[in-house]
């Protein structure tokens, strides 16, 4: 839930840890005039509850969670800075139940860095496999129901317990989805055909 309390941060001195596939990383906390930041964070869509706070990741990675920056606002309208109640990165995450979210736009910053990209190689507005991104991407219900029709789970080896999850919660459906699309580009991706 969402506190009027907003948060006072020393970001120089500010250090967050992220779990990662591998284990957990510290990553420094930059200031929003950091040098450190590298040229390919680039900021993520970041939900109001996150305020002041602003999330940038870097896209460039390999494999594994990407690096994450966060950028401290300080907006004269916000009263919030002046509250006595001090949270540090992690911890105001962790109070706003942030990490789903965060973890949402990972992968979404994946799908659009294919996008970027270029996927569609001149098949013109509204083709094909653009119709069939924003459908994954922006129509679950739809993707649902193409999921269902084709019977397209079935043709990846799939844990049962996943199939449940992604058959009950469109989060669940929409990582599948965001896979799958990785799979439709030719690039890695964790699902496998069958």
């Amino acid at each position: 839930p969402h506190h009027a309390t907003s948060l006072a941060i020393a970001i120089a001195t500010l250090k967050l840890s992220t779990h990662t596939a591998s284990g957990v990383s510290t990553n420094d906390v930059p200031s929003a005039s950091s040098s450190s930041v590298r040229a390919t964070s680039l900021p993520m869509a970041s939900a109001c509850r996150t305020y002041p706070l602003e999330r940038a990741i870097d896209r460039s990675r390999n494999k594994g969670a990407p690096d994450e920056f966060y950028f401290m606002t300080n907006h004269s309208y916000c009263f919030g800075h002046a509250e006595k109640t001090i949270y540090n990165v992690k911890n105001w995450l962790r109070n706003q139940q942030l990490f789903e979210h965060n973890t949402m736009n990972d992968l979404w910053a994946e799908i659009d860095t294919i996008f970027a990209g270029n996927p569609w190689k001149g098949e013109g507005v509204a083709g094909e496999k653009q119709q069939l991104a924003f459908l994954v991407c922006y129509n679950i219900d739809g993707f649902r129901r193409v999921i269902d029709q084709h019977k397209l789970l079935s043709q990846f080896q799939l844990a049962k317990e996943v199939r449940r999850r992604i058959a009950l919660d469109d989060g669940e459906l929409l990582k599948f989805g965001f896979e799958w699309l990785k799979l439709f580009f030719n690039k890695s991706t964790s699902i496998i055909k069958k």
